[in-house]
């Protein structure tokens, strides 16, 4: 079984469009069909054309660290 690849933020030092373009392909492209990748990032129309490929979840205030008691 292969481990998952997590990505936290591939624009995180604000790439230029082309760069990140290119870090998206290799992401969508590049890597074995049976591999999983978790990306964390934030909306942005480099990503969009994926949408119909992924499941995307989206996280507001509530989804991170629910403290129940």
């Amino acid at each position: 079984m292969i481990a998952p690849l997590v990505i936290d933020t591939p624009n995180q030092q604000e790439q230029s469009l082309s760069n990140y373009d290119k870090i998206v392909e290799i992401l969508t492209q590049d890597l074995p069909y049976n591999s999983q990748v978790i990306v964390c990032a934030m909306k942005n129309e480099q990503l969009k054309p994926n949408e119909s490929i992924t499941n995307v979840i989206e996280l507001d205030e509530r989804k991170i660290l629910i403290n129940k008691k």
